[in-house]
C-alpha cells in the first residue's frame, strides 16, 4: 500500500510487506530461480490481499456515507491502474515491432485484450497454454492476472451493494461470501484435470475468485486498520503471521504449477495462510508486521504494480541462449531492469497521478522531478557536445595541419560566476513521501520562509516538548478504513481510540509555548483519506468540494492581537491549538501564481522520455549477446546438451561378429513395411510445407533405406494414455493400425508427452506406459528412440532430467521385450537442431528424419550385421570386418 498522501498516521507498512513478499515470489517464478517452480503462488497472495483491501474500503464507504461511492470507487480504480499499463503495452509493442516483428500482431491483440482487461478470457478462448510455452513465455502472458482483479472490481462492489439491500446484517453477508469461495474453489477443483494442460483452471476468473472472496469475507471479520490486542492475542496473532509467512514460502518452493495439488487444495492452503498474514500485517504491534515493515520491504511494495508489469517483457525478450544458459546474469539483467523501470513509472506517471489526479498530474508544479529532468538532458547534451567536439578534433587531425581551437598552453578564461537567480514564489504540491522516509506525517515538511517579529523576553521561556499528532475525529479518517466496526456485535467496540500514552497534547492557548512551527495549511480530503493510493483530485466530472485545510500554527510572539478575519471555509485545527502565524510580509500576485503553474507539455515530455528509457531498455536486453565476456564467465561451463543418462544392459558376452559394417549411406534394411508412431516432434519431418524437397522428408529417407510400404501415424500432444483434442491415444491407435492389417517394422518415436504428464501427476509408472504400446506388437522388430529437451525448453514438466527416466525405463524394458531395439538419438542431437527447446529447426528435422532411417537399417540390416546388445548409440560408427 503507497504512503498514504495526507494522513501518514493510517498507513500500515506491513502491507506493503506482503506486497513485496508476493511480487519476489512472481519474480523468481519467471526467472527460473532453482527451488521456486511454484513462485507463481504469488499471484494468489495479491488475489487475497486485494479482496480484502478492496472490500474494506466498500465497508468503510458503506458505514461512513451509507452507500458504495461506486462512481468515485471505479474512477480511482481506473486511474490508478491504467496509466501504468498503457505505458508498458506502448513500450512492449515498439520493442516488439524492432525485435520480433513478425510476433508484432499477435501481442498486438493480447495487448488490446489487456487495456480491455478480458486477457485472460482471450488466452483460453484461443487455447494459448500457459504452461505449455516451448518458445518461452509472451511479453504480455502476466496480464491474465490484472485481467481478473478488474473484472472482480466491476462486478464485486455491485454484488456487496445488493447483498447489502437484501442480507443486510454482516454474519448473514460474511456466510454467504464464504459459500460462494467454497463453489469457486470446488470448480477449480472440477475443471483441472489431471496429466493435461490447466490453463482455464488456472486463468478462469470463476475458478481463481476464491482467493478474492475468502480475503474480502476477512474484511468484515478483521478489517484494514490498525488493531490494537492484548498480550496474549499478540503472541497468539504472533504465531498466526509467522506460520502464515512460512506456508507461503513452502507452498512456493514445494508446489509447482503443473502439479495436480494446486488445484485440490494447494491454493485453498495458500489463501488460508496470506489471511494469517494479513490479519499479523494490520496488527502492528506483532513481529510479523515489524518483519514485513522494513524500509526495503515497503519501497518494493510502493512499486510492486510497476515491478509485476515490467518484469515480465524483460524476460521475454531477453534471448532464449541467455536466459537458459546463464540464469545467473539473466536474473541479474532483468531484477535491474525492472527496478529501473518501475522506479520511473511510479516518480514520473504512477505517483502523480494517484497524487494530484489525471488533469492536476498534468499542471501541478514539481519542481524537484523537473531538475532531475533538466540535469538529465543537460548532461545528454554535454555528452553529445563532447563526443562531437572529440571527433572534430579527431578529423583535423587526421586531415593535418589543424589545431585545437583554444591552444593548451593558453589558460582558460572562467566565466564570471552568476548571481543567483531569485526565486519565484510558487503553489507549493503536496509533498511526496516514499516507503525510504521517516514514519512521520507526510505533511509536515517545512513551509516557506516568512519574515517574523523577534522575541527579546528575557529570560527566554523554556520551549516544550509538543506531539503534532491529530486527534482521531471525522477529519481524520484511515487510509484503508480505520474505523469499520462490526455493526452485528455489541462487544466489539471500534479499535480506533488511542491509549492514554498515545493521547495529543492539548496545549491551552495561555500556555502555547513562545516558539513553535510556521503555519502549514495541508488540504484534507475525508473520502480520499479512506484509500492510501489515491488522490482527491479529478475523481468525478462535476465541481470539486471545498477542501478543509490542517493548520499547524506558529508565532515567535504571544497571540496578543485579536486573529485575521475567518474566511467562508472554517479550517480544522490540529490538537495543538497554536495561534496562527502572520500573513507573510510580500503574497505573490495572483498572475505569479498562474504562471507558476507546470506546464502540460512537460508533463508529456516526461512520459515521452520514460517511454523512450523503457523502449531502449527492452530493446537492449533483446539485443544482448550471450557470448559477451562477463555473461560467459557467470554462466559456467555450458557446453554441449545433457545426455541421454543411459547405457546399454549387460546381456552377457558379446557375438563373434559385430555390426554394422557397411557405411552409413550403403545399409539397407529388411523391413519392407513400417510403421512411423509419433507425436509433434515427428509432424516436421515429414511435412510438405516444411520440406519441399520429398527425399529430405522422413518417408523419403524410409525409402532410401528399402522400404516398401510406409504408414505414417502421427498426432501432436499424443502419448500412451491421455487423449487430445478428441484424438486417440498412442495405444488405440496402434490397435486401429493392426486392425487396418498394418503388420512390419514399427517406430515408436514417442515419450516425451508421456514423461511431462506424469510430471504433472499423470498415472505411472514409465514401464507401465511402454509396455502400453509393445503389448499389442506380439514380437514384431521396433525401433525405440530416447527422447530429450534442451535447455530452451521453457515447460518444467519437459525438463531433460525427466526425460533421461523415460529412457532408462526403455532400456529397461529390452529385457522384457527382446524385439525392441533402442537408437539413443538424444545423444546425438546437438545444440543449433532445436528450436524451442522441444521441437526443431528445419535442418534438425533433416537431420533426425535423416538419422532415423540409418537407424532401422542399422539395426534391422538386410545385407549387413547387427550391432551387439539392444542400444544403438551411434548411427555412423562403424565395426572392422574380421580378418
Amino acid at each position: 500500500m503507497p504512503r498514504p498522501i495526507h494522513n501518514a498516521s493510517s498507513y500500515l507498512p506491513g502491507l506493503d510487506g506482503i506486497r513485496a513478499l508476493a511480487v519476489t515470489l512472481v519474480l523468481l517464478y519467471h526467472l527460473s530461480v532453482p527451488g521456486f517452480s511454484g513462485g507463481l503462488m504469488g499471484v494468489g497472495v495479491f488475489f487475497t490481499l486485494s479482496g480484502y483491501l478492496i472490500t474494506s474500503l466498500l465497508i468503510s464507504s458503506h458505514e461512513k456515507h451509507g452507500n458504495l461511492g461506486l462512481n468515485t470507487f471505479w474512477i480511482r480504480r481506473f486511474r490508478r491502474l491504467m496509466p501504468a499499463v498503457i505505458l508498458m503495452l506502448i513500450a512492449t509493442l515498439g520493442t516488439a515491432a524492432i525485435v520480433v516483428p513478425q510476433k508484432l500482431g499477435e501481442y498486438s491483440w493480447e495487448a488490446l485484450t489487456a487495456l480491455f482487461y478480458v486477457n485472460n478470457w482471450y488466452m483460453i478462448g484461443t487455447d494459448q497454454s500457459y504452461f505449455g510455452r516451448f518458445e518461452g513465455p509472451s511479453p504480455l502472458s502476466h496480464m491474465w492476472s490484472l485481467s481478473i482483479e478488474e473484472q472482480f472490481y466491476i462486478v464485486w462492489p455491485l454484488l456487496l451493494a445488493l447483498m447489502f439491500l437484501i442480507l443486510r446484517r454482516r454474519m448473514l453477508i460474511t456466510g454467504f461470501i464464504v459459500l460462494l469461495s467454497i463453489g469457486s474453489f470446488w470448480l477449480l477443483s472440477e475443471v483441472a484435470l489431471v496429466g493435461f494442460d490447466n490453463t482455464r483452471a488456472y486463468e478462469g476468473t470463476d475458478t481463481r475468485a476464491g482467493g478474492l472472496l475468502l480475503g474480502a469475507a476477512l474484511a468484515f471479520w478483521w478489517p484494514a486498520r490498525k488493531h490494537k490486542v492484548s498480550e496474549n492475542g499478540r503472541a497468539f496473532i504472533d504465531a498466526l503471521g509467522l506460520a502464515g509467512i512460512a506456508g507461503i514460502v513452502y507452498l512456493s518452493m514445494s508446489m509447482p504449477g503443473t502439479s495436480p495439488d494446486l488445484y485440490t487444495w494447494g491454493l485453498l492452503a495458500l489463501t488460508f495462510a496470506t489471511m494469517a498474514v494479513l490479519v499479523a500485517a494490520v496488527t502492528p504491534a506483532t513481529l510479523a508486521a515489524k518483519l514485513l515493515s522494513v524500509q526495503p520491504m515497503r519501497w518494493i511494495g510502493e512499486r510492486s504494480y510497476g515491478i509485476y508489469l515490467w518484469h515480465m517483457p524483460l524476460v521475454a525478450f531477453l534471448p532464449a541462449t541467455l536466459r537458459s544458459e546463464s540464469k545467473l546474469a539473466s536474473a541479474a539483467i532483468v531484477v535491474v531492469g525492472t527496478l529501473l523501470l518501475a522506479t520511473l513509472s511510479w516518480r514520473y506517471v504512477e505517483d502523480p497521478i494517484r497524487r494530484y489526479g489525471f488533469k492536476k498530474a498534468f499542471t501541478t508544479p514539481r519542481p524537484a522531478e523537473e531538475k532531475l529532468l533538466a540535469q538529465l538532458i543537460a548532461a545528454l547534451a554535454s555528452l553529445f557536445a563532447a563526443i562531437t567536439s572529440g571527433l572534430n578534433r579527431l578529423l583535423a587531425k587526421v586531415q593535418g595541419g589543424a589545431t585545437s581551437t583554444a591552444p593548451a598552453s593558453e589558460p582558460a578564461v572562467e566565466a564570471p560566476a552568476a548571481e543567483p537567480a531569485p526565486v519565484e514564489a510558487e503553489a507549493e504540491p503536496v509533498p511526496t513521501a516514499t516507503a525510504w522516509d521517516a514514519a512521520v506525517p507526510s505533511s509536515l515538511e517545512p513551509a516557506p520562509l516568512v519574515e517574523e517579529a523577534v522575541n527579546v523576553t528575557w529570560p527566554p521561556v523554556e520551549e516544550q516538548e509538543v506531539d503534532l499528532t491529530p486527534p482521531p475525529d471525522e477529519s481524520d479518517v484511515d487510509a484503508i478504513d480505520i474505523d469499520a466496526a462490526d455493526e452485528t456485535s455489541d462487544t466489539d467496540a471500534p479499535d480506533t481510540e488511542t491509549s492514554a500514552a498515545e493521547q495529543p497534547v492539548h496545549t491551552p492557548p495561555s500556555e502555547a509555548p513562545t516558539r513553535s512551527f510556521a503555519a502549514i495549511t495541508v488540504p484534507v480530503d475525508a473520502e480520499e483519506a479512506v484509500e492510501a493510493d489515491e488522490s482527491p483530485a479529478d475523481v468525478e466530472e462535476k465541481p470539486e468540494p471545498v477542501e478543509q485545510p490542517v493548520t499547524l500554527a506558529y508565532s515567535a510572539v504571544p497571540d496578543t492581537e485579536p486573529t485575521a478575519e475567518p474566511s467562508a471555509v472554517e479550517p480544522v485545527t490540529s490538537a495543538v491549538d497554536l495561534p496562527p502565524a502572520p500573513e507573510p510580509a510580500d503574497s505573490a500576485p495572483e498572475a505569479e501564481t498562474e504562471s507558476a503553474r507546470r506546464s502540460p507539455a512537460r508533463a508529456v515530455l516526461t512520459m515521452v522520455v520514460v517511454i523512450g528509457v523503457a523502449l531502449a531498455t527492452m530493446v537492449g536486453v533483446a539485443r544482448l549477446n550471450p557470448n559477451l565476456p562477463v555473461i560467459s564467465a557467470l554462466a559456467g561451463d555450458t557446453s554441449g546438451l545433457d545426455d541421454s543418462g543411459i547405457e546399454d544392459i549387460d546381456e552377457g558376452p558379446k557375438p563373434a561378429v559385430v555390426g554394422p559394417m557397411l557405411p552409413a549411406s550403403q545399409r539397407r534394411t529388411s523391413c519392407t513395411t513400417l510403421i512411423h508412431v509419433g507425436d509433434s516432434t515427428s509432424i516436421g519431418m515429414n511435412a510438405a510445407e516444411l520440406q519441399p524437397n520429398a527425399a529430405l522428408r522422413l518417408s523419403g529417407r524410409y525409402a532410401s533405406v528399402g522400404v516398401k510400404k510406409y504408414i505414417s501415424d502421427v498426432v501432436g500432444g499424443r502419448s500412451s494414455i491421455e487423449e487430445v483434442d478428441g484424438e486417440p491415444n498412442a495405444h488405440d491407435s496402434i490397435l486401429a493400425d493392426i486392425q487396418r492389417g498394418a503388420s512390419g517394422c514399427w517406430v515408436m518415436a514417442m515419450g516425451i508427452n508421456d514423461t511431462a504428464n506424469m510430471e504433472v501427476g499423470g498415472p505411472g509408472p514409465l514401464d507401465m506406459r511402454i509396455d502400453r504400446l509393445l503389448e499389442p506388437l506380439k514380437g514384431e522388430p521396433v525401433l525405440w528412440p530416447t527422447v530429450i529437451t534442451n535447455s530452451l525448453n521453457q515447460n518444467p514438466a519437459y525438463n531433460n532430467r525427466a526425460m533421461q527416466r523415460f529412457n532408462r525405463a526403455l532400456v529397461r524394458a529390452c529385457k522384457r521385450y527382446p524385439n525392441l531395439r533402442v537408437y539413443d538419438w538424444a545423444d546425438e542431437a546437438k545444440q543449433e537442431w532445436f528450436k524451442d527447446g522441444v521441437h526443431y529447426t528445419d535442418a534438425g528435422y533433416i537431420e533426425r528424419a535423416r538419422r532415423f532411417a540409418v537407424a532401422v537399417a542399422t539395426m534391422f540390416p538386410k545385407d549387413d550385421v547387427p550391432p551387439a546388445g539392444c542400444v544403438l548409440k551411434s548411427t555412423s560408427a562403424v565395426e572392422k570386418k574380421p580378418v
